[in-house]
């Protein structure tokens, strides 16, 4: 494989005492791990607040890549808190050819014309976002008349994680026309209402081996304990083996117990 030096050259200011880092989907750019990491260092011979890093990168190869700003925690093991990522688009991209080349990246957090900076570490290669939305048709649908949609509370779940398995959070935000808010999953779930709609972010260094299941519990009265109705596997390899960045997934909900499906979950991704 022929090698290709790459200089990385970005316009950015930063917060006294931060860096400028650079991560993407190679090997020498950390494929996607911030911890590993390339970080660039400030040219005192340019006018301005530029910084540059040169980077052995396979040539004719399509390298994508975002930069983030940061400061070490540990000088020693080098453990990184990321300030501000490029997280608010597609990742920059570059094909590196020939010997040497030079990859120019404008102004740090600005892609297209548009401010892209998010904060924390948060991106599209370790971020999913799954949402429930009623639009014309109800998220959720019920075969059996038993079970009541309005009564429904749902709630998202990882299993199956191990004790070397990256670390994975998720949070749930409920919106409507009017407001959006951020509470915690109950234990028993949230209460589905037509009138908006939830999301679900999974955070993750590892999204392509996670397990998650939707589960659905029915409150027949306000006093009463909710009875676990049904669940719905989702492999999130599904979602990122089809190389979209978002979509529409269509889901049988399954009775506990029996492969038998009782109804359908309908969700944004």
């Amino acid at each position: 494989m022929d090698l290709c030096q790459v200089t990385f050259v970005v316009r950015a200011n930063v917060e006294p005492g931060d860096l400028l880092g650079i991560c993407g989907d190679a090997e020498p750019l950390g494929n996607w791990d911030p911890q590993k990491a390339v970080f660039l260092e400030k040219d005192s011979l340019e006018e301005g607040e530029q910084w540059k890093v040169k980077v052995m990168l396979p040539a004719g190869q399509l390298i994508k890549f975002r930069f983030f700003s940061g400061r070490f925690l540990d000088e020693e093991t080098h453990l990184c808190i990321i300030n501000q990522w490029e997280s608010g688009c597609s990742p920059r991209s570059v094909t590196p050819s020939g010997f040497v080349f030079t990859a120019s990246g404008g102004d740090f957090g600005v892609v297209d014309g548009k401010n892209v900076l998010d904060t924390g570490w948060l991106m599209s290669e370790t971020e999913l976002r799954l949402r429930l939305h009623s639009s014309a048709k109800p998220s959720v649908i019920m075969n059996s008349q038993k079970i009541e949609s309005s009564n429904l509370r749902v709630k998202l779940s990882v299993i199956g994680l191990k004790d070397d398995s990256p670390s994975v959070t998720v949070s749930m935000s409920a919106f409507s026309r009017n407001e959006m808010y951020r509470p915690l999953q109950q234990h028993s779930g949230w209460l589905l209402n037509p009138q908006s709609w939830l999301e679900y972010t999974i955070v993750s260094l590892d999204l392509c081996n996670l397990q998650l299941v939707l589960d659905f519990e029915e409150l027949k009265a306000c006093d009463s304990t909710p009875v676990h109705v049904g669940f719905t596997p989702l492999l999130s390899s599904c979602i990122m083996e089809d190389g979209k960045s978002q979509g529409m997934l269509c889901l049988p909900i399954m009775k506990p117990g029996t492969s038998q499906t009782i109804g359908w979950v309908k969700g944004m991704f």
